[in-house]
């Protein structure tokens, strides 16, 4: 995944009202319009500022940014056309609008009475941005402990407690790229632009405090300084360390700056020039359409932040600047709908992302149709949590300073214990106690297939390449037949290690009425005349098997091998010779599940991308296996063989079973292609005995 923006719309107090032709003129929260000059020299039309209301087309321009995020993230698509490619660049218009408002705070507090107050700075922006987010981080607490497994689950929490901190930004950014494919899976991975955001609101006003007081004339152009520095540390940072550049504030500060640049000039369009005033008005349909371009046409594998991403960035000064009641564009954006979905965007985004996590998790479908729906459902939670959580908690008239304090104190401690606990691994959930150990997976095979007796590893095969006249010694002289007695009858298992993990389901299904005679050797199929450049001595070890075959006419010659498109042609003569040699019973095992790559890998992979482990699984199932499982089958039917197979017990619908019951314990296969004695013993039950 690419960018997440996070909903910046900060307004003035309470955030009633925004300014319009001058930053100066912003709300107290009470509906009262305040002024300021702008610093000496920067403008002189100050003077001339007619004070003017709310400024509607802004929380348009919220929404259009978060409207394109949403859509980034959900992948939503026409045609086979991503709709919009560029939709992250949303987090950088709001960055832009959230430096304007900061800003504007700011200078007026200072101009107006010289001084600004932090405590009452910081209560804003608290009863502004806690109240949405405790309550969406108390809402997946349960969804995550349900979903994720354990090393997510942990993840999770890490970033929960980094969240509340303000610093997921730096948690993320160490984890892992954000491009990578599990970052979909990291419900709290938007919260990483709060901290950008709250670490600006840190650092910001100290220096514009400072400037201010010690260089007032001059404070609009070390803003303008700090952020070209910015701009440069952000492109010269996108080639050589991108993860640091797109997650850290020294880097996305410019973006903020950009906007607390438009604090210092006056907005609007007021020049007496015809000619210029024709060029000013068009300036916001100008910027509008460079945002929109840039969604449209920017790629997430383009280098971001740099100096590219200015591009969307002047389009939104350019809005911002000279966007009046005349232009086309901003009566566009002052529009019920846009408006309504501006005000909503900051509970929007901090729900869109959790509840499309979420979904995944679940392994939902996500169909256009799906998509949709929980894009729907998104703005259901945030239209409740904007009326029902931040507007109460935005007014002191509602919850007063000191209940406001008491209660974000209160769920702050109990957030953190809870993230806390879970994080140093002191609280996990029951079910997943055994899937941790499925992340650790290890099975020792040896002992089960007998190795270096009745399974020869290739160092045990050697040795018979060339057989010595004066020797006696057979490849299989150390094998002993378990339990064996002349009053049951014998199965005789022959083939390669595909034969060997079958050794155990045969031992516990018919040890106590038959013999069970292994001959296996690794990658050694049993095909007569068949020499394995890998395995020296496989053709001759063949010989001395069939030898014994022919000589001790057991009553069921089992065959199972790591079988391959066209085997059973290659098989061919090795069954003509048992039958004319008077083996009657021949059962053929056909193939099991294989895998790119170890199950228990696979089943980790996903545990640690917070998936629930399936217990049918399709991924990195090898294509051909149904193929080579009906020739078989056909081959058999025809020459009048027995078939066994393993994929008609183990899959349906072309997934394959991955556990036989809960924990480790219950895994069927400990690598890419072999059977755990759990899983064998569960497949060879149920073979049909005839």
């Amino acid at each position: 995944m690419g960018p997440i923006i996070h909903k910046l719309s900060d307004r003035a107090d309470e955030i009633d009202f925004l300014p319009n032709l001058w930053v100066g003129q912003v709300s107290d929260g009470g509906g009262n319009l305040l002024s300021f000059s702008p610093p000496t020299g920067v403008a002189s039309q100050a003077s001339h500022a007619k004070p003017e209301n709310y400024r509607p087309e802004i929380d348009g321009l919220r929404a259009i940014a978060v409207l394109a995020v949403i859509v980034y993230h959900a992948d939503l698509a026409w045609r086979g056309t991503t709709l919009l490619p560029g939709g992250f660049l949303g987090v950088d218009v709001f960055f832009v609008i959230s430096g304007f408002l900061i800003t504007s705070i700011v200078l007026r507090e200072l101009s107006t009475a010289d001084r600004f107050s932090f405590t009452r700075f910081y209560e804003r922006r608290a009863r502004r941005i806690l109240p949405a987010l405790f309550l969406v981080m108390l809402v997946s607490l349960p969804f995550a402990w349900w979903l994720m497994a354990p090393s997510a689950l942990r993840e999770y929490s890490g970033s929960g407690l980094s969240s509340l901190f303000f610093g997921s930004n730096f948690w993320f950014w160490l984890e892992n790229s954000y491009t990578a494919e599990i970052s979909q899976l990291k419900p709290f991975l938007h919260t990483w632009t709060l901290s950008v955001e709250e670490q600006f609101y840190v650092f910001f006003p100290i220096f514009l405090i400072v400037t201010w007081k010690l260089f007032k004339r001059w404070t609009a152009v070390f803003v303008v300084v700090l952020g070209l520095v910015s701009l440069q540390l952000a492109e010269y940072g996108s080639n050589r360390f991108s993860d640091a550049a797109f997650y850290l504030l020294p880097s996305r500060g410019w973006e903020l700056l950009a906007g607390a640049i438009l604090a210092f000039f006056p907005i609007g369009n007021r020049s007496g020039n015809r000619l210029v005033s024709s060029a000013v008005g068009f300036a916001p349909t100008l910027g509008f359409f460079m945002i929109i371009v840039s969604m449209v046409t920017f790629q997430d594998t383009m280098r971001h932040p740099s100096y590219v991403t200015a591009f969307p960035i002047v389009g939104t000064l350019l809005f911002i600047r000279y966007a009046t009641e005349a232009s086309r564009t901003a009566r566009l954006l002052s529009t019920p709908l846009f408006v309504g979905v501006g005000l909503i965007s900051y509970s929007l985004y901090l729900w869109h992302f959790p509840v499309f996590v979420f979904a995944r998790l679940s392994e939902i479908p996500l169909t256009i149709p799906m998509k949709l729906a929980l894009v729907a459902l998104s703005v259901g939670l945030a239209v409740c949590t904007y009326f029902w959580v931040e507007e109460p908690f935005r007014r002191r008239s509602i919850v007063p300073t000191a209940s406001f304090t008491w209660g974000v104190g209160v769920t702050f401690v109990l957030l953190v214990g809870v993230f806390g606990t879970i994080f140093t691994g002191r609280a996990l959930p029951v079910k997943y106690a055994e899937t941790q150990n499925i992340v650790d997976f290890q099975y020792a095979y040896q002992p089960v297939f007998r190795e270096g007796t009745c399974f020869l590893a290739p160092q045990d095969m050697a040795p018979f390449v060339t057989p010595s006249p004066l020797s006696n010694v057979g490849p299989f002289d150390d094998c002993e037949t378990k339990n064996a007695s002349p009053d049951k009858r014998t199965i005789f298992l022959w083939g390669d290690s595909h034969a060997a993990h079958l050794f155990a389901g045969y031992d516990a299904e018919y040890a106590d009425r038959y013999n069970i005679v292994q001959r296996t050797a690794s990658a050694c199929a049993p095909v007569l005349g068949r020499q394995v450049n890998a395995r020296p001595g496989c053709r001759e070890i063949n010989d001395h098997v069939f030898q014994e075959i022919i000589e001790s006419k057991p009553d069921r010659v089992v065959l199972a091998a790591y079988w391959w498109l066209g085997s059973s042609e290659s098989m061919r003569a090795t069954l003509d010779a048992l039958k004319t040699n008077g083996i009657a019973s021949i059962e053929i095992v056909g193939p099991v599940p294989r895998w790119e790559t170890s199950m228990p890998v696979l089943l980790s992979q996903r545990v640690s991308a917070g998936k629930p482990v399936p217990v049918y699984l399709s991924d990195g199932l090898e294509p051909d296996l149904f193929k080579i499982d009906a020739e078989w089958k056909k081959f058999a039917m025809v020459e009048g063989y027995k078939h066994r197979s393993p994929l008609m017990i183990l899959c349906r619908n072309e997934a394959c079973l991955t556990r036989v019951e809960p924990g480790p314990a219950g895994i069927v296969q400990w690598d890419t292609a072999h059977f755990t004695r759990s899983g064998s013993e569960y497949v060879v039950a149920r073979f049909e005995d005839d």
